[in-house]
């Protein structure tokens, strides 16, 4: 038998352990360079990448934070975001409606399904990037920094 180092569930069980520690500390990163997201994301569980996604994708977005994010700390729950696509409450630029509409699709996945989001510009583009790994609990492979350059 191979030394217990090698064994395939040994193997995976330290993978999946680093790959949560990676999380754990990204998240973190992202929590303190977000006051809004830190404090909404710690309503759930690091592990409800639902909501992790979606209060990332609203908290990047302040005009829409600034309408629905009270209903969301009050109700612990994005169908504000949902609601906010069923009856519109006021006018949306379209990357405003696509945070909306992407927070509401990472909620409740049977809702309308968002498309490609063409509609962000860049910072809300990076955003859904990080809100499509918050989703899957995994942090990206790749972090690029502004460090050493001048």
């Amino acid at each position: 038998m191979p030394p217990h180092e090698d064994h395939p569930v040994h193997v995976h069980t330290v993978q999946a352990s680093a790959q949560a520690r990676r999380f754990s500390v990204w998240l973190d990163q992202l929590r303190a360079c977000d006051l809004s997201f830190a404090e909404a994301s710690t309503l759930h569980p690091d592990e409800m990448g639902e909501w992790q996604a979606g209060v990332y994708l609203l908290t990047g977005c302040e005009p829409v934070w600034l309408q629905l994010g009270g209903c969301v700390l009050a109700e612990r729950s994005l169908q504000a975001a949902v609601d906010e696509l069923d009856q519109p409450q006021r006018w949306w630029s379209p990357g405003e409606e696509a945070a909306i509409r992407w927070a509401a699709h990472f909620w409740d996945l049977r809702h309308s399904g968002p498309g490609f989001p063409s509609e962000f510009g860049h910072f809300h583009f990076r955003r859904w990037v990080n809100a499509c790994h918050l989703y899957k609990r995994t942090a990206p492979t790749l972090t690029i920094t502004n460090r050493g350059v001048r």
